[in-house]
């Protein structure tokens, strides 16, 4: 998942090809007569050591900070795509495009990640050659390795411009560069924060809607505009929400399947339920993109099974959960897993795939009297089980973090 798209200037491709193959021809083959060509670019970068340069290549225009190890595309006055130089290696910074399309949602998870708004996402730069992306710091030398290039210099010396065939592909604007700017500490990230800021974000929505759902149930119930807050209560535990009671209604307090934890308190009024707050109480460290996508995808999965096994379509519509006994409890389960594949229990070794190269396993033992069993998917060296037990309706879990491991019989998880 990448939040950006690196682009580069139609003439990269001929420029880098031109410079590996005449990476041996004289320089002199390629400058005007009379011009001193290597005298004339360190003059160059001399006077870009001062304050920058403002130069543009192939019509893009570009600025390089006079430290030369920043420079930035810029498009309609602002930049577009940043190169930095650090430690011997060029990185891409990108401009994150957001956490969340929720502003009170997105603020939450910068913060709790030290990262300010406007943040660059940073990962190395593809390398082609030995330094493939010396022009945006140096476009003159790269430039002149072009066939029938030739350079221009001003009247203090200075190369000021590269010509092809008469056509400018260098040309500088003004030695400074105001947005050649290295990033501060909080405004620069790598790719693994970035994606798991990115899917934080991204079940928080839906978190934020799981808890939205209780409040239809509950406005739904008969009885809720004379009793709403002690009908929103009832709806919780009829649904299986592991809720507790705070003024004007409940809190609830979920973790997500990258560990991340929030915690929502839903009150109601004869016109409705409303999600007073949303707090994020703690975040997972970073993590490789593998591992992010397939925490956020088990957590996810597991989250919306749970809701339409806790509370199915006439739940919502009448407003009241079916308690599970033991008679009716694998055939009212296993019609909501058939989304699934689900479509008996799950003894082994073969379990039912259910895409994305991940796998479930079910299963229910037990008596009239008590029964219990469980609900579990697994994939990519991870394993979430959901328990169910009864009689009685399915408790939602608190907490939807996968551990290592890969699903057993009968809705379990075994370890890897």
């Amino acid at each position: 998942m990448t939040p950006w798209v690196q682009r580069r200037p139609r003439a990269w491709a001929v420029i880098l090809i031109a410079a590996s193959t005449l990476a041996g021809a004289p320089m002199a083959q390629a400058t005007m007569p009379q011009v001193d060509s290597a005298a004339a670019i360190a003059a160059a970068l001399a006077q870009a050591s001062q304050n920058g340069i403002t130069f543009e290549l192939d019509g893009q225009v570009v600025q390089r900070n006079a430290a030369g190890d920043v420079s930035v595309s810029v498009a309609d006055g602002k930049v577009d795509q940043m190169y930095l130089r650090e430690g011997g290696r060029t990185l891409l910074l990108g401009k994150d495009l957001g956490f969340s399309n929720n502003t009170m949602i997105a603020r939450q998870v910068m913060a709790a990640y030290g990262i300010a708004k406007g943040a660059y996402v940073s990962m190395p730069a593809e390398s082609d050659g030995p330094d493939p992306f010396a022009m945006w710091f140096d476009p003159f030398t790269s430039a002149l390795a072009i066939p029938g290039a030739s350079l221009v210099v001003d009247a203090s010396g200075r190369a000021s411009k590269v010509l092809v065939d008469g056509e400018p592909v260098v040309s500088v604007r003004s030695w400074n560069a105001p947005l050649a700017v290295r990033p501060p500490a909080n405004r620069l990230m790598g790719l693994d924060k970035s994606l798991t800021m990115t899917l934080v974000g991204a079940s928080a929505e839906f978190i934020l809607e799981y808890f939205r759902s209780l409040g239809s149930v509950a406005f739904n119930t008969p009885g809720f505009v004379s009793a709403p807050v002690e009908t929103l209560r009832a709806a919780a535990r009829r649904s299986g929400w592991q809720a507790r009671n705070t003024p004007g209604g409940v809190t609830i307090t979920v973790t997500d399947g990258l560990g991340a934890t929030w915690q929502g308190r839903l009150t109601a009024s004869s016109k409705g339920v409303s999600t007073r707050s949303f707090t994020l109480k703690g975040v997972p460290a970073p993590m490789p993109e593998d591992q992010a996508q397939t925490r956020s995808t088990l957590g996810l999965l597991a989250m919306s099974q749970v809701d339409a096994l806790a509370c199915p379509i006439d739940c919502r519509l009448r407003g009241k959960a079916a308690s599970l006994d033991y008679a009716t409890a694998e055939s009212t389960l296993l019609e909501q897993l058939s989304s699934m594949d689900v479509t008996e229990q799950t003894p082994g070794p073969d379990y039912p795939s259910i895409g994305d190269g991940m796998v479930a396993s079910f299963g229910l033992s037990g008596s009239k009297q008590s029964f219990q069993g469980g609900l579990s998917i697994s994939g990519e060296g991870l394993c979430l089980a959901i328990p169910i037990k009864g009689p009685g309706v399915l408790q939602r879990p608190v907490s939807y973090a996968p551990a290592a491991g890969r699903v057993g019989p009968y809705g379990t998880c075994q370890p890897a």
